[in-house]
């Protein structure tokens, strides 16, 4: 009797998503999937939903060995076998939106960068500038680690000018260095997503296009079902400045897993405000004493999960804390919300 050999299944072991925004709203989007890749199927895909007026250019994709695919014109497709499609890519038209495809090759262990131009991406609104967009939506291969970089061409992005929430995912965002980063902390799920929103100020970009009505709404409709509340953020965060100087653990959320976060902060930021008429020795040493009662208290380093910041107790009142981390300036996602973006459908291997 034959022994029947088991077909290796398609997995996204990494995900890294970098974005570049340029000063009229345009982004360049380049996505590294590290995949292993099995017998069957024969295309990589992603689908965009709900792009209203952004449109989708110059697609390009290429290999680990740096091969260029060749990228065809027209409609892409799919009823081909796996040869046929290898070091292939192009963009399939379907019912209400796009996919971008590409031809997955050989079996094994393999690398795929694919960029694309997204044009209209970030939009004026009557108070901000800003976009909300998922970037990753799992479907039947969700990836085991993810992360997403988003910068500015040639300048960089600044608190409290620049602010940043993400959804659909376990894991922390942050703005440091002049650029948001978003990683997931845990393996996502069949489903899951991840999706970015971020507010910037006006004079940062001059956008070639204009949103409807006003960011706070976009805001609004995103934070609805989420770990995040419009009403804290609104109240103590909307005009605030955080002090120069201040450790970004002590900033809003990065650096204390999600519950409390925002209260922590608040109250750091009080201390520090104090001490500023003290020596620095003085400081010092009440700051040190600080991080030691509150890893005492169960705290620890590492950023929040996006699940409501949950570190023990009942869920519902570690989400309602969690969600004091809303002030964009760093801290965890939000594992569920985001409505009202753009992109999204679907990403996997068939």
């Amino acid at each position: 009797m034959a022994t029947l050999i088991p077909t290796i299944a398609h997995s996204l072991i990494y995900l890294d998503v970098d974005v570049c925004l340029h000063q009229d709203g345009t982004a360049r989007v380049t996505e590294k999937r590290t995949c292993m890749i099995g017998d069957d199927g024969t295309e990589g895909f992603i689908t965009m939903l709900n792009m209203g007026n952004i449109g989708i250019y110059d697609l390009k994709v290429k290999d680990e060995q740096g091969v260029e695919f060749l990228c065809e014109e027209g409609n892409w497709n799919t009823n081909r076998n796996r040869r046929e499609k290898t070091c292939r890519c192009g963009i399939h038209q379907i019912n209400g939106g796009v996919e971008l495809c590409w031809g997955i090759g050989s079996a094994g262990m393999r690398t795929y960068e694919i960029s694309y131009t997204l044009t209209n991406f970030v939009k004026a609104y009557t108070d901000y500038d800003g976009f909300n967009h998922s970037f990753y939506e799992a479907d039947n291969t969700p990836a085991q680690a993810a992360s997403l970089t988003i910068r500015l061409e040639g300048d960089s992005l600044h608190i409290p000018t620049s602010r940043v929430w993400a959804f659909g995912f376990t894991g922390r965002v942050m703005l440091a260095n002049g650029k948001m980063s978003v990683a997931a902390s845990e393996p996502l799920k069949e489903g899951g997503s991840m999706i970015v929103m971020c507010q910037f100020d006006k004079g940062i970009f001059t956008p070639a296009a204009n949103g409807e009505g006003t960011f706070a709404e976009v805001r609004h409709k995103a934070f609805e079902g989420s770990d995040y509340q419009e009403e804290l953020y609104c109240e103590r965060y909307e005009d605030s400045i955080p002090l120069s100087g201040t450790p970004t653990s002590l900033m809003g959320g990065y650096g204390f897993t999600g519950e409390n976060n925002a209260s922590l902060g608040e109250q750091a930021s009080d201390t520090l405000s104090d001490l500023m008429d003290n020596s620095w020795f003085i400081g010092f040493i009440i700051f040190i004493v600080f991080i030691v009662y509150m890893m005492f208290k169960g705290h620890d380093w590492g950023g929040g999960s996006s699940s409501g910041g949950y570190s023990g107790g009942s869920r519902g009142s570690s989400s309602r804390s969690a969600s004091n981390r809303s002030s964009g300036w760093g801290g965890s996602s939000s594992s569920r919300g985001g409505g009202g973006h753009s992109g999204g459908g679907g990403s996997g291997f068939r």
